[in-house]
């Protein structure tokens, strides 16, 4: 830990070091700790090296970690569109996660693909634009093009804790018209 504080002292912007110092935390069972060094992390991240750092490596490190402790359960944030092939970057860099992450041998996965979050607590421009349109749109967005609506953290997190209590094995993708739909019906149900 103090080796990863010294090297962040020294540049500040340094992903690894501070992505290693999350992991420490977590490690010495300091949860809250571990999930803002991950949330400092990411805010870090400005290149497409250090994207695939964070939303490839970070999340598959992570993994490791969690089953070398016999968690038999994951889950994780995706995006719709996720395929290793994908002409899109971003969506390559998620495939290839989904992709190592069913290879880890995990009982049970959950991937969830939202469309655009909304109300993420931090402010992104070009997202915000985004929240704005789709907010436009929404109205329209029915039948098969509902998947892209955008959708709130808040029903992706309902939907994850739906999934952990209520699927304990094999593996569930979840696009985000059926994350919404989870949403709705565990917050019916009072599951989450």
């Amino acid at each position: 830990e103090k080796f990863y504080r010294k090297s962040i002292s020294k540049d500040s912007l340094n992903i690894k070091a501070s992505y290693n110092l999350a992991n420490s935390f977590y490690r010495s069972e300091l949860k809250q700790e571990a999930i803002n060094q991950y949330k400092s992390s990411i805010k870090k991240a400005k290149s497409k090296a250090n994207f695939e750092a964070i939303d490839y490596q970070m999340v598959v490190d992570f993994a490791n970690v969690v089953l070398k402790k016999n968690v038999k359960s994951f889950s994780v944030v995706s995006s719709m569109g996720a395929k290793k092939n994908a002409l899109v970057f971003y969506n390559q860099v998620k495939g290839k996660m989904e992709e190592t992450l069913k290879a880890m041998g995990f009982v049970s996965i959950g991937i969830f693909r939202p469309s655009l979050l909304i109300n993420r607590g931090d402010f992104r421009f070009g997202e915000k634009v985004g929240e704005v349109i789709m907010m436009m749109l929404s109205p329209v967005l029915r039948g098969p093009f509902k998947k892209f609506a955008a959708i709130s953290v808040k029903k992706v997190a309902t939907a994850m804790v739906w999934n952990a209590l209520t699927n304990p094995f094999g593996l569930r993708i979840y696009e985000s018209d059926q994350i919404h739909a989870i949403a709705e019906f565990s917050s019916r149900k009072g599951k989450a």
